[in-house]
């Protein structure tokens, strides 16, 4: 894997798997049009101009995802009966139910496998 493969890692897998092939096409065609003293700017310029497209790129993304949220946050208001999604108590309940359901449905397992003495189990096997 080269160098600009890995820089292209920076951008979004869907952006990479779209525009992967002709970004290093085009990178290639401008490395062997560059001389051998005209490399080290096109390395520079390439890698700012990577770094700062994948960061828009990652924050157009960002921005869509977050706009999505709150279109889906608004539609389940409804469905709440009067509560925020936002309401801190009840995300605080909530996390402390799926909490208290992780740690239950372990216990069972475990105290079962508690009770097994270890050699008769591998000598059963």
């Amino acid at each position: 894997m080269t160098f600009y493969d890995l820089l292209l890692h920076l951008y979004p897998q869907s952006f990479r798997n779209e525009y992967g092939e002709e970004m290093r096409a085009m990178f290639q065609q401008r490395r062997t049009q560059a001389s051998v003293l005209g490399a080290v700017p096109l390395w520079i310029g390439t890698l700012a101009e990577v770094v700062a497209n994948a960061a828009l790129v990652q924050l157009d993304i960002l921005k869509q995802d977050l706009a999505y949220s709150r279109r889906m946050l608004t539609r389940v208001e409804a469905l709440l009966a009067g509560v925020k999604p936002a309401d801190a108590l009840t995300l605080g309940i909530a996390m402390a139910l799926c909490a208290l359901m992780t740690v239950l449905g372990g216990l069972a397992p475990t105290l079962r496998a508690l009770r097994v003495d270890p050699i008769t189990a591998l000598r059963t096997e």
